[in-house]
């Protein structure tokens, strides 16, 4: 069997050598939450002693020289004898509705002061662009400039056209970026861009910057620019018609990743890989800015154009490489 009293004299022992006690009632306190009841009274003890000569006492076995008033004699709590506990019924009494009316502030709160031209402080945060400034222009300049065969003699290519005996049409070169054909810039304003806003609008600037403001035409669509493009808010739909050839087009959208029920102007692949055809045909480079990983890309797309992530971990050697293989295509 269990014994339901598990604290035994040696446990009282510990307590009282541990806690050191300052008085009787609190000697009394241990003795009850220990489960126990003091039923002779020690006898009094200076306050200069400690009471491990007290408990040491305790502990020796029948010791002749100990008195017997001095050995507490302490007995279980009788389980069995404790009063039952008595319960009260209550009942929860809701308060009476406050009838006092509100202030009349409440009903007609003054507007908030203005600090504009009042001299206010405020705090604007500069825009952190998703390409790194650093590293903007070299970006723009390698991703829309077309590549023309005119740099330097490539002497390894002419030596190997010499050895297998084929016959040198035109002198080999190698190809450096020109950006003499211009860019056509479509941004997308859907709702699914609506966080990148800000960012089109620095982009934009940046690009005239690069490519001149007389050879980069901007325009605005939603969704896919086959449904649609216009040159300013302001202005009208209209069809879409590519640009010249050779001339670069730019294509600043999410490519319908982001899929939300309540975005209706979401284009499908379908009608982008459409689009990419009609600027194939005219003879014009697609290149697209995405903020997306390309883990998100759609395959079918990503053959179909240049899609290059814009985001800051997209740096001017990583733009190189895909200028790169899209050369040796």
């Amino acid at each position: 069997m269990t014994d339901p009293h598990p604290n035994s004299l040696a446990d009282l022992i510990t307590a009282l050598d541990k806690l050191s006690p300052s008085d009787e009632e609190a000697m009394h306190a241990i003795v009850e939450i220990l489960g126990m009841r003091l039923e002779s009274k020690l006898a009094e003890v200076e306050q200069s002693e400690h009471y491990e000569e007290v408990s040491d006492s305790i502990t020796i076995k029948n010791e002749q020289t100990t008195k017997a008033e001095t050995i507490p004699h302490f007995t279980p709590y009788e389980t069995s004898k404790k009063p039952a506990e008595t319960s009260y019924p209550s009942a929860l009494i809701p308060l009476e509705k406050s009838h006092v009316a509100p202030p009349a502030w409440f009903h007609n709160p003054l507007p908030l002061k203005s600090t504009e031209g009042s001299g206010g402080c405020t705090t604007s945060y500069p825009l952190q662009t998703l390409f790194l400034p650093n590293w903007t222009r070299a970006i723009l300049i390698s991703a829309l400039s077309t590549y023309k065969n005119f740099g330097s003699i490539e002497i390894d290519e002419i030596i190997n056209r010499i050895s297998i005996n084929e016959p040198l049409k035109q002198i080999p070169r190698r190809p450096l970026p020109t950006m003499v054909h211009g860019v056509q810039v479509l941004i997308d304003r859907s709702e699914a861009l609506e966080p990148f806003y800000q960012d089109q609008t620095h982009l934009k600037s940046a690009i005239r910057k690069v490519a001149g403001s007389d050879r980069t035409k901007i325009m605005e669509f939603m969704g896919c620019p086959s449904w649609g493009v216009r040159a300013a808010k302001c202005d009208d739909w209209s069809d879409y018609h590519p640009p010249a050839s050779r001339t670069t087009v730019l294509l600043i959208t999410d490519l319908g990743i982001l899929h939300n029920p309540y975005i209706s102007n979401r284009a499908g692949v379908s009608d982008l890989l459409r689009f990419a055809a009609i600027v194939r045909k005219a003879g014009c480079s697609l290149v697209a800015f995405v903020p997306y990983p390309p883990a998100r890309w759609q395959k079918p797309l990503h053959d179909a154009m240049t899609i290059i992530q814009w985001d800051r971990t997209t740096s001017t050697s990583t733009i190189q490489q895909i200028v790169k293989k899209a050369l040796e295509a």
